[in-house]
């Protein structure tokens, strides 16, 4: 059986093409809002890239990996967006997500490159744990690493 790959707010598809390279991924698809970048990800790797706002279904199938990169922190309501991935997963996939941890709003000054789109959340360990299970997920890693740049 083949793994599928759904990559949210997958950008101009970078992280899509090195799963698929490295992974020998079949079943690869994006979600990207914005234009030039889904533009991008469509001639950079070969899979179906929509532009548009994601909302669960429109691939018409689920998937057993969902990966959600710098995107949470944006999200005006994110339990309801959690709750939404969910329904594109199989029973027993897996939910990748990361977010800047709040500490980078201590370590680097509010006109740094990462804060040019604004941040509606900001997220520790535990909350983004917290609001996982609140929306039924069970967290089973998680990691932080330093974002500082010294």
């Amino acid at each position: 059986m083949a793994l599928r790959l759904l990559d949210i707010g997958c950008g101009g598809g970078t992280l899509l093409y090195i799963l698929r390279e490295e992974l020998s991924i079949q079943d690869a698809c994006g979600v990207e809002l914005n234009k030039v970048y889904a533009d991008l990800a469509q001639r950079r790797v070969e899979a179906d890239i929509r532009n548009q706002s994601y909302k669960s279904g429109i691939f018409k199938h689920q998937f057993d990996l969902l990966i959600n990169t710098k995107v949470l922190e944006h999200v005006p309501d994110p339990l309801p967006f959690i709750r939404e991935m969910s329904k594109d997963l199989v029973s027993g996939g897996l939910l990748f997500i990361e977010v800047p941890h709040i500490h980078d709003m201590y370590n680097f000054p509010l006109n740094d490159e990462r804060f040019t789109i604004p941040h509606i959340y900001f997220f520790s360990e535990s909350t983004l744990s917290a609001l996982l299970e609140k929306a039924g997920f069970s967290v089973i890693a998680s990691r932080v690493f330093d974002a500082s740049r010294k």
